[in-house]
């Protein structure tokens, strides 16, 4: 998707001219710790944001593009569809602990999409449960004010259940799972009205491979696409969090 990879540009670009720009602003000995004019210097907060999110689905290979299949090496053979994904709003929840310009933050996302595939013969038409843990590293820039950029970098643990999209040679049908890791990149703002409370946006690219899969014969592995084995499907997308924290001290 054109736009997507112009948004990781623009991501991209933010995030190392943020990198820079902090590293030059920081003496050495201060880089790792707050400063006496910081206006937060040190918080431990949870929070709580919308979520829209969005996973591509013109990845023609190894992607959620509706019109691909995977299939299980071993007997029972296993049908499993690749659906494509609408994008949808969702939400999540976080935890944080932040000190001086850097914040640690471990978080939930949850959202529900409509899922759908087809072929000259077959038309699929289901939901997709799309669930992520997350790990996030933040720096937060201009720490002196309220109003505060920053930039962040993280892993992601996701994972994903397309209701009724796997069958078996015997007829039986039943949900189809991945799951996976990922690795977050991200921009954002957050407003700081004290100590207590803020609020927050940020645009986060995504990218991620989902490795173990389980459909009705509850299989984790032996799978295949197009005849390839050690199968890694990839599910990379944009998303958008706004949201607010309750801080304590």
């Amino acid at each position: 998707m054109k736009w997507n990879k112009a948004a990781f540009v623009v991501i991209a670009f933010v995030f190392l001219v943020g990198f820079v720009s902090a590293a030059l602003a920081d003496s050495v000995e201060d880089f790792f710790g707050a400063k006496s004019d910081d206006f937060i210097k040190y918080r431990t907060y949870v929070g709580g944001f919308g979520l829209y999110t969005g996973i591509d689905s013109t990845n023609h290979v190894n992607g959620f593009n509706g019109n691909v299949f995977i299939t299980s090496v071993a007997s029972p053979k296993e049908i499993d569809l690749l659906p494509s994904i609408s994008q949808n709003f969702g939400f999540g929840g976080l935890v944080g602990q932040r000190e001086g310009p850097y914040a640690l933050e471990v978080s939930y996302w949850r959202s529900s999409h409509n899922a759908s595939w087809t072929d000259n013969i077959t038309t699929y038409s289901g939901t997709a449960s799309y669930q992520s843990l997350n790990v996030d590293f933040k720096r937060y820039l201009f720490t002196q004010v309220p109003t505060q950029p920053f930039f962040e970098l993280g892993v992601s643990f996701p994972w994903l259940v397309f209701k009724d999209a796997s069958s078996d040679q015997s007829g039986f049908i039943g949900d189809f799972s991945l799951s996976g890791v990922g690795i977050n990149l991200g921009v954002g703002m957050e407003i700081y009205l004290g100590n207590g409370f803020s609020i927050m946006g940020s645009a986060l690219q995504r990218w991620s491979g989902y490795t173990d899969m389980v459909g009705v014969q509850q299989q984790h592995t032996n799978f295949q696409l197009d005849g390839y084995k050690n199968l890694n499907v990839e599910g990379n997308g944009l998303n958008f969090l706004v949201g607010a924290t309750m801080g304590f001290e």
